[in-house]
């Protein structure tokens, strides 16, 4: 009783205090009326255009002194820009961590690598990374298959598990909404054999343009678990008939898979690199 009594004291002090902090917050930003919006500290005047507008101009005006500060090479390639933000008078010096995060994980993909026999244990993080990168084949919305990509995302999941499966097909859908995204599936299944739908998966994807292949993949990577996923006849059946699925070369690279590396890179990228255990998912974008 008395534990929880000195818990709803101590409750009722932190918003007490939260409340002063917050009033003192308002009045040194001279703010004599809420709601107000702020971006990078900047407040915005709403009085006669609507919260979009607004936001979208002030971000272009900061998009521009950005523009100026490299322009003059006070921003430079090894500039780190958090701290750059941070270091001006009108941002509160504080990263939420779940937004900008420093810590995470950020692939190096600076390395070169140019194939060879060279085995996976001499080969740097860097190089491990590139040889991913450079292996890699991406899916792209049909209406965004010729433009620039700004986003890359690698998706990692377990392609023998239901679940595995949705991941990618979420991805794949929010893809289909955004023509500067592209996708490149990495399987990281639980056991050390590769299943069917990995086999049938990897050979869509290699040989089919990316509008066809996620035609493809939807039905074959929508089927629930136990439903005939051993059956290559069965799965073959669930894609063949789209229209300009090109069989021959689906055939071709189905034979060829037992023979690629491809799969080896990637197993020793998620050890090493990302290390992450078997079964185990995750997203990168642009290599975080």
């Amino acid at each position: 009783m008395k534990i929880l009594l000195v818990t709803q004291i101590l409750l009722y002090i932190a918003r007490i205090l939260l409340n002063l902090l917050l009033c003192d917050f308002f009045m040194s930003r001279g703010f004599s009326e809420l709601p107000q919006v702020t971006v990078n500290g900047v407040v915005l005047e709403l009085e006669d255009e609507d919260l979009q507008n607004a936001i979208v101009n002030e971000v272009q005006h900061q998009t521009s002194e950005i523009q100026q500060l490299v322009y003059r090479r006070r921003i430079t390639d090894s500039t780190n820009i958090y701290n750059h933000f941070m270091s001006k008078p009108n941002v509160l010096q504080r990263l939420n961590k779940h937004v900008a995060n420093l810590d995470s994980l950020k692939v190096d993909l600076s390395g070169v690598w140019s194939g060879g026999d060279l085995p996976l244990t001499l080969l740097t993080k860097a190089q491990l990374s590139a040889a991913v990168a450079t292996q890699m084949n991406y899916l792209t919305s049909k209406e965004g298959e010729f433009t620039m990509k700004l986003v890359s995302l690698w998706v990692v999941s377990d392609l023998s598990t239901s679940s595995g499966r949705q991941m990618i097909l979420n991805v794949l859908k929010f893809m289909e909404t955004k023509d500067t995204v592209r996708v490149g599936i990495i399987d990281n299944p639980s056991s050390s054999s590769l299943s069917l739908i990995h086999q049938l998966s990897v050979s869509i994807i290699q040989s089919q343009r990316p509008s066809v292949a996620i035609q493809s993949l939807t039905p074959l990577l929508s089927l629930e678990d136990g439903r005939g996923l051993e059956n290559e006849e069965e799965l073959v059946g669930l894609f063949k008939d789209i229209e300009k699925f090109k069989m021959a070369a689906f055939e071709k690279r189905m034979k060829e898979l037992g023979s690629s590396s491809v799969f080896e890179y990637q197993r020793e990228f998620l050890k090493r690199v990302l290390q992450l255990e078997p079964g185990a998912s995750a997203i990168l974008s642009n290599g975080r």
